[in-house]
């Protein structure tokens, strides 16, 4: 397991544990932001062979993930959770 805190002018907070990478949201995002934690988690999940994603963010909070959302499931096997 391990943890990774990504200061981006917001705090997003990155677990990874049992094959799935959790990320956790919590202040609201722009697209600018969000197109970053998606270049990060990409990475990440490529580095370590990851193909589970769980995104952690109150519903007011996903509007700027849609994208990032549609270009993970068109290009992984396995299907992004927002929660």
């Amino acid at each position: 397991m391990f943890f990774i805190t990504i200061s981006l002018v917001i705090t997003v907070n990155i677990v990874y544990k049992k094959k799935t990478l959790y990320v956790y949201l919590k202040e609201d995002i722009d697209e600018p932001l969000a197109s970053k934690i998606e270049d990060r988690v990409n990475n990440i999940m490529g580095l370590y062979s990851i193909e589970n994603l769980v995104i952690n963010a109150s519903p007011h909070r996903i509007d700027g993930l849609k994208d990032f959302e549609a270009r993970f499931n068109a290009s992984h096997k396995n299907k992004m959770v927002i929660k």
